[in-house]
């Protein structure tokens, strides 16, 4: 497991142990490393922890609590499904974005079923899914939180 921009421990609601953190899980180390570097420089996003298995992954969770999760769902060749409900039962707080290399409907809808919130084509869908991490991050550009509207 990969650590980069780390910072220290703070609390949240809903379970997350670091504001601003986000598991990138991919087997290809340079997808891996790319989508780290994307979403590390992201306002709002203080910590990046890659993971390369499904056991990294369940390790790095249990550790970071981050408040997204990036998940390859041929991790391991496992087509995802397992590790994805895993995943959700486990973590019920950590919005899980499954990731895939193939896209429809009927495949968002599956991944969905196994507890994925979001599902996008990590080969065309990589703008929206670095905006929808945006949109989901507890921090603002100044890695504070957000301020709620009265």
């Amino acid at each position: 497991i990969f650590r980069s921009m780390e910072s220290g421990p703070t609390s949240t609601a809903g379970g997350c142990e670091k504001r601003g953190a986000v598991l990138v899980a991919d087997d290809s180390a340079s997808i891996r490393t790319r989508l780290a570097l994307l979403v590390g420089r992201m306002p709002g996003v203080s910590t990046v922890v890659q993971a390369a298995s499904d056991q990294e992954v369940m390790e790095a969770l249990g550790r970071i609590r981050p408040f997204v999760a990036l998940i390859d769902v041929h991790l391991d060749d496992h087509g995802g499904g397992a590790l994805l409900e895993r995943i959700k039962q486990q973590f019920p707080a950590t919005v899980l974005v499954a990731m895939t290399r193939y896209s429809g409907p009927q495949l968002a809808a599956n991944y969905r079923a196994c507890g994925a919130d979001y599902c996008f084509d990590k080969t065309s869908e990589l703008e929206l899914l670095l905006q929808t991490i945006g949109r989901l991050s507890p921090l603002d550009e100044k890695n504070e939180p957000h301020k709620e509207n009265p």
